[in-house]
């Protein structure tokens, strides 16, 4: 039965407190931060561009 996973991430945290959380490369030695079969869905949440640094 297909699964939903979910990467979450604490926004009011900058990612260099949640280094787990960010992406900057594929590589082999990257350990994978999850690993799905055919049918599942991932959901991300993701960190705009500036990492919360610019507040209105």
């Amino acid at each position: 039965m297909p699964q939903e996973h979910v990467i979450s991430i604490d926004p009011s945290k900058p990612l260099s407190q949640e280094p787990r959380t960010g992406h900057n490369r594929w590589h082999e030695a990257v350990e994978p931060a999850l690993e799905v079969d055919q049918g599942d869905t991932v959901v991300f949440e993701i960190r705009e561009a500036f990492d919360g640094q610019l507040n209105s």
